[in-house]
């Protein structure tokens, strides 16, 4: 099962944050095949911050790619339409 389009960035809505606390930040940008979810937590978040962000993405989201880039972690989850 492939995660998304090769080409998801270009069919992709300029991402919205939908969820922010001070442990995680979800932002969602949607499109006409699914919409990606991007998961930023902070490195002092609790794990009670990171389960009210995660709530967020829905349940059947799989996980797309994560990276750390400058300490800062990323991890994108896709939900096909």
């Amino acid at each position: 099962m492939k995660p998304g389009p090769l080409d998801l960035i270009e069919e992709l809505d300029a991402p919205e944050v939908i969820y922010s606390n001070s442990g995680i930040q979800v932002a969602r940008a949607t499109g006409v095949k699914g919409s990606l979810y991007e998961v930023t937590p902070s490195n002092r978040a609790t794990a009670a911050e990171l389960a009210d962000g995660f709530a967020h993405i829905p349940p059947n989201a799989v996980v797309r790619d994560a990276f750390s880039d400058e300490g800062e972690v990323c991890i994108n989850f896709w939900d096909a339409a």
